[in-house]
């Protein structure tokens, strides 16, 4: 089961526009790959705009495998990360990607109501007037 959570900005009227991400949405997954990858307002936009993803950061491709060895033991990278038969540079893997027609998906949310509209348990938004993440848990 994925830990729901949404990644986006704040916007200058207070809003939030934010995509969905599916798989590892606990604080100790994401935010240190936020605040190591996505300091910028520039490069957090280019995060949310493609719209929904399945990871915040992987070198899986749709319809890639893990990797194993002879004893049947999952390959892995320097890093810990998993070996696939074919990957990408570490970054989001989108739903939109996955060739099936789905079209990119990212919303606007009131600043206030965020928890009532998406069905997550964590939301990660970006200020870029001071350039930090605020982590918000759903109750």
């Amino acid at each position: 089961m994925g830990t729901r959570s949404a990644i986006g900005y704040k916007l200058p009227n207070g809003d939030i526009k934010a995509s969905y991400c599916h798989w590892d949405g606990y604080p100790g997954h994401q935010l240190p790959i936020l605040t190591e990858h996505y300091t910028t307002l520039e490069a957090v936009e280019a995060l949310v705009e493609p719209g929904s993803m399945s990871q915040l950061r992987t070198r899986q491709l749709w319809g890639s495998s893990p990797l194993k060895d002879e004893q049947g033991e999952f390959l892995r990278h320097e890093d810990g990360g998993f070996r696939y038969d074919r990957e990408q540079v570490p970054g989001p893997l989108y739903h939109h990607e996955r060739g099936d027609g789905m079209k990119p998906i990212t919303s606007n949310y009131p600043a206030n109501c965020w928890d009532e509209l998406m069905d997550i348990e964590h939301l990660y938004v970006f200020h870029p007037e001071h350039s930090y993440w605020e982590h918000i848990e759903q109750d």
